[in-house]
């Protein structure tokens, strides 16, 4: 049970913005904290439930590489599970929040470190 409500308290944590406290919003995505929503363009989005924990995970640690290592352990609660699910769970995240998926502006893999959220101009 504790390792629960810790998975989920480091979903909620981060630094207020245009998308609630915790959350981000730039005129094209926007992640409410509070409300548990994703727009892109304006239009909701429909993300599964390990999509929305690691956007979530990633928008409340914005400016800095989360590694692979933190992502199974306190957002997936399994540290044995593969990276490469991991990686397809990321390139599905990619494919409904970014504008290219092949080019991320937001979700960005940091070579040999893990992943950052940190909007690409």
């Amino acid at each position: 049970m504790r390792r629960l409500l810790d998975r989920f308290a480091s979903v909620g944590r981060g630094a207020a913005g245009p998308g609630g406290e915790g959350g981000f919003g730039d005129g094209r995505l926007r992640v409410g904290a509070a409300s548990g929503r994703t727009f892109v363009d304006g239009a909701e989005i429909r993300l599964k439930p390990m999509e929305d924990r690691l956007l979530r995970h990633l928008v409340a640690r914005r400016g800095q590489v989360v590694t692979k290592e933190e992502f199974l352990t306190r957002v997936w609660g399994e540290p044995l599970t593969s990276e490469g699910a991991l990686t397809v769970r990321v390139r599905r995240l990619r494919l409904k929040i970014e504008p290219d998926p092949d080019h991320p502006a937001y979700a960005r893999t940091v070579w040999g470190r893990g992943y950052l959220f940190d909007r690409a101009d």
